[in-house]
């Protein structure tokens, strides 16, 4: 067994209430202290000590474990709340098997662990942890730092290195290669197949008509929900649909395992392959030119990937016009519009989206941002809200939530902390979700910064950094807090990098909110030259 003493203290609401599911895919189950009837888990369950938790097939579940800390639980995993070791410590979470994504900002402590096969403490704040049936454990630490022991020896592990215990054998480590590879099953993967292009047979889409009319509706975990189980798939349709629907929970492994049964010619394959080095980052030598919607629309992701929005802008209009019924293509149109600052234009794709496809959480989410910059909260808070229902695992659902909740703590004469904090717990649940999207770190560091909290707004910021030095967001935000620290010359260098990336903001900015990105910039630019006694150079700043 695998124990880990988790911190619920550190939230009053964690102390009243326990570990609460804030988010699940497919099948997660949970039975209560001392009952074997496991009862389906809904949002927003409470786990108590004695509760049990475990995930079916292709499921998978998000768990607020305290006030700062969020775990993402893979498909086939068990685990078990546990009382403490000793009065006055903290709950243990016993996993049994399976995988775990931890990612805590919570005060650094240890974290106490025991498996048959070793004994330990991990400070890290983020990390995968998987524990196979006969207890070996691999502990992939992203950062921070861990202590393995048992009777045969001992080691320990920092950022950016894997562990590994086996029975009767001393813990052991090595680099961590790819950390990517680790926690791919952790990452959102967007609709891009078109049922078009499948080639299913009528009886095919007999078979599959409940999945594939979720799956056109924007619904894809109704879709994987209900896709016949037990299938004798032999031809590439059928393969390729399975891949796809897998693709929707992260289930890199078992999609490409269908793609190997696939045509070479295939150009779902292509897509979808295409997709997955665009969610991952990484690159593609030989690319072919697109001549299906689902390769346009991959490759309008891949585009945007690599800070290429105007072609990736081209590439979704190139899938509307290939399939122009797919409700999410149109949708993908609406959310690059957005960024190049062409409202209406966004707004009447998305309309066009939402109609064909009403069940898209991005479409949702998107509409949440557009009345965010409309300033209409409420009704940006209700968008968010549906996307988060229809889409638990979105990340940019829960960023756009939890900016909007923020926003409004900060409301005239009056700061509601406690909205504040919702709003933070809403950015790390999206970080956790998306936890290689520097975009999201960045804000989360801003709005650790807003909550006076530096010491975790300059962790988040340099993360930020190290995942997407191009984005200049974190150089702005890291030049503010530098600059409150009194760090001048570190404010004017991280404000210049920013000021010099300007053009690379791509997440939700128009052209007109860079140009004002560019004057923030440069006002702050002026203050801090002035305070570090270049006052020629702040002048000529202020009046550029």
């Amino acid at each position: 067994m695998l124990f880990l003493s988790l911190g619920l203290a550190h939230s009053s609401a964690a102390d009243a209430t326990g570990c609460v599911i804030v988010e699940r895919q497919g099948k997660v189950e949970i039975a209560r202290k001392g009952s074997a009837d496991w009862a389906v888990a809904d949002t927003n369950a409470v786990l108590q000590i004695g509760d049990r938790l475990r995930t079916g097939l292709r499921a998978r579940a998000t768990l607020r474990w305290s006030e700062l800390a969020v775990i993402r639980v893979k498909e086939l995993t068990s685990m078990e709340i546990q009382p403490p070791a000793k009065e006055g410590a903290k709950p243990e979470m016993e996993l049994k098997s399976g995988a775990t994504y931890f990612f805590s900002r919570e005060k650094p402590e240890s974290i106490e662990f025991r498996t048959p096969v070793a004994s330990g403490a991990i400070r890290g704040t983020e990390f995968n942890l998987a524990v196979a049936e006969d207890g070996s454990t691999e502990l992939a630490l992203l950062n921070g730092a861990v202590d393995l022991a048992n009777a045969q020896g001992s080691t320990t592990l920092a950022s950016g290195e894997q562990g590994t215990v086996k029975p009767g054998q001393a813990p052991t480590k090595a680099p961590l290669l790819n950390a990517i590879n680790v926690i791919q099953w952790v990452l959102y993967y967007p609709q891009v197949v078109t049922p078009e292009d499948l080639g299913l047979s009528e009886v095919e889409k007999k078979t599959f008509a409940d999945s594939l009319a979720a799956y056109n509706a924007g619904d894809l975990t109704g879709a994987l929900e209900k896709y016949p189980q037990g299938l004798s798939n032999t031809s590439d349709a059928t393969h390729s649909y399975h891949a796809t629907v897998l693709l929707s929970v992260g289930n890199v492994e078992w999609c490409e395992a269908e793609l190997k049964s696939v045509s070479a010619n295939s150009a779902v394959a292509r897509a979808l392959r295409e997709l997955i080095a665009a969610v991952k980052g990484g690159k593609l030598e030989n690319l072919t030119a697109p001549t299906t919607a689902s390769e346009w629309m991959a490759r309008s992701y891949y585009e945007q990937a690599h800070g290429r929005l105007a072609e990736a802008l081209a590439a979704a209009k190139s899938a509307v016009a290939q399939s122009p019924k797919f409700g999410s293509a149109h949708i993908r149109v609406a959310d690059l519009e957005f960024s190049f600052g062409r409202t209406e234009a966004a707004q009447a794709a998305l309309q066009q989206g939402l109609a064909l496809a009403p069940r898209n959480a991005q479409g949702f989410a998107l509409r949440g941002y557009l009345l965010s910059a409309q300033n209409q909260n409420d009704a940006a808070l209700d968008a968010f809200n549906q996307a988060i229902a229809l889409d638990g695992s979105l990340g940019n659902a829960w960023l756009g939530r939890g900016l909007v909740k923020i926003r409004e703590s900060f409301r005239l004469f009056s700061i509601d902390r406690g909205g504040a904090a919702a709003g933070i717990q809403d950015l790390q649940v999206a970080a956790t979700l998306e936890p290689q999207r520097a975009a999201l770190r960045s804000y989360l560091g801003k709005a650790f910064a807003d909550n006076h909290d530096f010491k975790r707004a300059h962790k988040e910021l340099g993360l930020a950094q190290q995942l997407d030095p191009n984005d200049p967001t974190s150089w702005l935000y890291s030049s503010l807090l530098n600059y409150q620290d009194n760090r001048n010359n570190a404010a004017v260098s991280d404000l210049e990098k920013s000021k010099s990336l300007n053009d690379n903001r791509s997440v939700f900015r128009s052209e007109f909110l860079l140009d004002q990105d560019q004057a923030v910039r440069g006002a702050n630019l002026a203050t801090i030259y002035r305070d570090v006694g270049l006052q020629d150079i702040s002048v000529q700043e202020a009046a550029r």
